[in-house]
């Protein structure tokens, strides 16, 4: 019981030393540098047109790390442009995915599936069959007519 007090207050003073308190890092804010840098860096990356002027949407810490998400989208959201990103604590690396190896992939697959099962089935929509069924089918049409080239013979 002594042993496990006395390491309980070594690594609380261990973590508020380093920055954690209680469980949550504490991260540097973003500096208007390294927004530009970055966004210079994606719009170079997936060659983004300079007229869609780039900017950071949305960002936010992961969990209690300083791991960051960044929405990166054509400036007032209104372009075609729009990719979400996931930086290490020191700026340096983006991907687009990142994994928690302390959740089940198995879980974690099947939580999306039935977020995006609800997400389909969701409200007043037509539907055929039972509710309950082991199976949904949901059907996306288009109905307008564009511009078809006409045909000569």
């Amino acid at each position: 019981m002594r042993l496990h007090r006395t390491l309980t207050i070594a690594l609380t003073i261990f973590g508020c030393a380093n920055g954690m308190a209680f469980g949550q890092a504490k991260c540097p804010p973003l500096q208007d540098a390294d927004r530009a840098k970055l966004i210079d860096y994606v719009q170079k990356k997936y060659k983004a047109p300079a007229a869609a002027k780039i900017e950071i949407g949305e960002m936010s810490l992961v969990s209690s790390t300083c791991y960051r998400k960044f929405v990166f989208q054509a400036a007032g959201g209104a372009g075609p442009f729009r990719i979400e990103l996931f930086a290490s604590p020191d700026l340096r690396f983006l991907t687009r995915e990142l994994m928690d190896s302390t959740v089940d992939p198995v879980v974690e697959e099947r939580q999306k599936a039935e977020a995006l099962a609800a997400g389909l089935t969701r409200g007043n929509l037509p539907a055929r069959g039972k509710q309950d069924a082991p199976v949904t089918i949901a059907v996306f049409s288009d109905f307008e007519i564009g511009d078809v080239p006409s045909q000569s013979r």
